[in-house]
């Protein structure tokens, strides 16, 4: 719910933005925005640390 305020309010998002957020480990939180983004929830963009997320349609 976070992730999905976050990108509502901002825009846009990125790991580290979103880290930022929650407090846990690095693979829980790219688990977490890949769940979302299978969803449709989230839209990802880019490859590696280029990786941002936007809200989904």
């Amino acid at each position: 719910m976070k992730a999905l305020r976050y990108v509502t309010e901002r825009g846009r998002m990125t790991l580290a933005e979103y880290a930022e957020l929650v407090q846990a480990p690095k693979r829980t939180l790219q688990r977490d925005l890949q769940e979302l983004v299978q969803k449709g929830l989230l839209v990802k963009h880019g490859t590696a640390k280029a990786t941002w997320y936007e809200a989904g349609q």
